[in-house]
């Protein structure tokens, strides 16, 4: 048998006596083997130590060293430990039997015997890489000995220079010693070698987070989550880290220079000035108005101050109008429109909800608020989360800055989805059909987070297996298309998926080219769109003696001369116009119009409040005349109150 040392210090690691003395180094050589009445043969160089002796009568027990691994990894060190001390009687020059016996005594506690048998495991085998790394874990974690440590781990690399283990307790103890610079090297390799090894990426992201770099501790704890599927203590450390990362660095940067330039780029494509403000009033953490819809010459972008990163919800809302801008240049920018009758047939399919609220004491009014924000909200859930998944691939493509931002914003919606599709309180009032629906939007979010950041919460929402089945289905479409560009495409998904959900009946997608608003002009005056107060009440009064003329028919007699106002109002006007105002009072009309109710108002007519009676007649006056294909669908009780009133527009 022949045992090779290399002639360096580490040598004397092994055998402590004075360095360079080869005197005392040969006699410690000599002694150790001695003992086992074998005398070895001890030659020397610049180089090399070698020592050769005979060992026939030496075996290694095959059998009965898979009982010693069996009967450690159960924790059986009792009898795991007599079996050893049999085997190095029997058999010395096996390294792995000290190895074994000294990591049993490491696992007691007993590190005194434990270095021994390490130490022994090293004099028959220089290059056992377990002893050396159990070596520096035992100095670098017991010994506060962060010196010797990093010998035994340099020593692995000597003999395994690709051994990211080494490379990482190397790195890691260095980093405790604090020679962070030195320590980020062995981190750094050990990466290299090993790309998914979490450990080195968490050490990495502390080391960051020691010099500062919140972005780069943000990155690398979320390399280590992301390669980590065991979720056990480093998986949980490195999600707080890459949290508390995020929050410093938002804390240490403003994205003013971000959105300045980014705005500039947006209001040159479009044309059309866009400004943020903050609203505390609003459900979601941001929304666009665009200036087309509202009526406005701006576009205005809202946004939730309290919403952790914010910012990010900001640019999300401004990238949902550069993608409509791309899509409108195709002319396949499309619009969510729910129609009058696809709110009242909500309204029915949600009478149990109705009921249990009625029977809580809840009024009216509240109960109906309540029920269509729940339209709206599995409404605004269909049309944007296809939207949203090429909005947020571009922000973690393109705003490098602000991914930081993204993840906090992402994770605290996220979680509440998860809230609002798994907790009783939430979902008790809710049909069962339209928290599967949203939860199923939620997973595909939840799946896109996942690729993006590596943190994966598809379990936290307690899916059932046809659900996350649905789910599964529809992102792998998304991932089918996302490589495209998308100018438009994601419109399809909105349809597709809508579909799926058994959903196509709350909303249509209509191409935004049917409701284009032409421009209005400066003022009602111009084109004499009012009439003055004198002469309105002078027509009132007409239509009043009108309406006795016709006292036999069953009138409202409120509507029909708020529908005579309507009509000298429209007339005027050309036909898309009065469509962009039917379209206005349609959405008015999603919260309820209450007939006795004041001060109602739409940006389409400027300067005019509306009392709940006018509000109804106009409504109904601006779908007869631009969309009377849909009439019927306001289901509003108003059709001899509408004849009435173009009679006598007509004679009058």
């Amino acid at each position: 048998m022949i045992i090779q040392f290399p002639n360096e210090d580490f040598l004397y690691r092994l055998f402590p006596v004075e360095k360079n003395n080869r005197e005392q180094l040969v006699e410690a050589i000599q002694s150790y083997f001695q003992k086992n009445s074998i005398e070895p043969k001890i030659e020397i160089t610049d180089r090399f130590i070698t020592i050769t002796f005979d060992s026939e009568s030496w075996g290694e027990d095959q059998k009965a060293y898979r009982q010693l691994v069996y009967l450690s990894e159960k924790g059986q060190f009792k009898q795991a430990k007599h079996l050893a001390l049999q085997l190095i009687q029997k058999s010395p020059n096996v390294s792995e039997y000290h190895r074994i016996l000294g990591q049993i005594y490491f696992e007691e506690g007993n590190h005194e015997d434990a270095i021994n048998c390490f130490i022994d495991a090293l004099r028959w085998d220089p290059e056992n890489e377990s002893a050396l790394l159990l070596m520096g874990n035992l100095f670098s974690r017991y010994k506060n000995d962060t010196e010797t440590a990093i010998d035994y781990y340099e020593q692995v690399l000597k003999h395994k220079p690709e051994d990211y283990l080494a490379m990482n307790n190397v790195g890691w103890n260095l980093f405790l010693a604090g020679k962070i610079g030195e320590g980020k090297k062995y981190l750094s390799r050990a990466i290299q070698v090993k790309p998914d090894f979490p450990n080195s990426h968490y050490a990495l992201a502390l080391v960051a987070d020691k010099e500062g770099d919140f972005k780069n501790c943000f990155e690398k704890a979320l390399d280590a989550v992301r390669f980590n599927p065991k979720k056990d203590e480093l998986y949980k450390n490195s999600l707080k880290l890459a949290e508390d990362s995020a929050k410093k660095w938002i804390e240490n940067n403003q994205l003013e220079r971000l959105f300045e330039d980014y705005l500039a780029l947006l209001k040159k494509e479009s044309g059309t000035e866009i400004r943020i403000e903050a609203d505390g009033t609003i459900q979601t953490p941001a929304k666009i108005e665009y200036a087309e819809i509202h009526f406005r010459d701006f576009h205005l972008v809202k946004y939730r101050s309290t919403h952790l990163g914010v910012e990010h919800q900001i640019l999300h809302e401004l990238l949902h109008l550069h993608l409509a801008l791309e899509a409108r240049t195709k002319g396949k920018n499309h619009l969510l429109f729910s129609t009058p009758s696809m709110k009242e047939e909500f309204l029915r399919s949600m009478e149990r909800t109705q009921s249990l609220l009625r029977q809580s004491g809840v009024s009216r009014d509240t109960i109906q608020e309540y029920i269509l924000s729940i339209f709206d909200g599995i409404n605004q859930q269909i049309f944007n989360t296809p939207i949203d998944l090429f909005i947020e691939d571009r922000i973690y493509q393109d705003f490098l800055e602000i991914r930081p931002y993204q993840y906090l914003s992402m994770s605290a919606m996220i979680e509440e989805g998860i809230l609002s599709t798994t907790q009783p309180e939430y979902t008790r009032m809710i049909p069962p059909e339209l928290v599967s629906a949203s939860k199923v939007l939620n997973l595909v979010m939840a799946q896109h987070f996942r690729e993006l950041f590596g943190r994966d919460f598809v379990a936290d929402h307690k899916p059932k297996k046809h659900e996350l089945a649905l789910a599964e289905k529809m992102y792998a479409e998304y991932l089918k298309i996302r490589t495209l560009k998308p100018e438009g495409l994601e419109y399809s998904l909105v349809r597709n998926w809508a579909n799926d959900l058994h959903l196509e009946n709350l909303a249509q997608l209509i191409p935004e080219s049917e409701y284009k608003r032409e421009p209005k002009p400066a003022s009602s005056d111009e084109i004499g769109l009012a009439l003055s107060e004198s002469e309105r009440k002078i027509q009132e009064e007409k239509m009043v003696q009108f309406l006795k003329e016709h006292k036999d028919q069953e009138i409202n007699a409120k509507v029909s001369i708020q529908m005579m106002n309507a009509l000298a109002y429209y007339t005027p006007l050309p036909k898309s116009s009065v469509k962009a105002i039917a379209i206005e009072f349609a959405t008015l009309g999603m919260n309820g119009i209450d007939p006795m109710k004041e001060g109602y108002s739409i940006t389409s007519i400027p300067n005019k409040q509306f009392s709940g009676y006018e509000v109804l007649a106009y409504y109904y006056v601006s779908w007869a005349i631009a969309l009377p294909e849909h009439l019927a669908e306001l289901q509003m009780p108003f059709v001899k109150e509408y004849e009435l009133a173009r009679e006598f527009f007509r004679v009058k």
